[in-house]
């Protein structure tokens, strides 16, 4: 992509999905990385917390996350996940820009 012409040059997204599945880490490193390819100067992924936090305390950081990002990228699968819809509730109400990619390649290809 031009440098030029690339949107999201500069911003920092956040990765809203759901993080119950046993390959949940893999996957959002795998959309940490497409982000990067795509120019985000900085990629919020919410894996980066202590697995042994309760799930309030995961989401008081990860809707601080969303309230830092310029976007939000929702997974496919943020259905599955009512933290994510939570997410993605309070990045609407912040006016934020949310993209909803199909897959990873279909992203990469835009």
């Amino acid at each position: 992509m031009n440098k030029q012409n690339n949107p999201f040059e500069g911003l920092t997204a956040y990765i809203s999905g759901a993080i119950t599945d046993v390959n949940f880490k893999v996957k959002f490193d795998k959309w940490e990385k497409a982000l990067k390819e795509k120019g985000f100067k900085r990629i919020l992924n919410p894996t980066i917390f202590p697995p042994e936090w309760s799930y309030s305390e995961y989401m008081e950081h990860c809707l601080l996350m969303v309230r830092h990002a310029d976007i939000i990228v929702a997974l496919p699968d943020r259905i599955f996940s009512k933290g994510a819809q939570a997410e993605i509730a309070y990045a609407k109400c912040l006016t934020k820009d949310i993209l909803y990619p199909q897959s990873i390649d279909e992203f990469l290809n835009e």
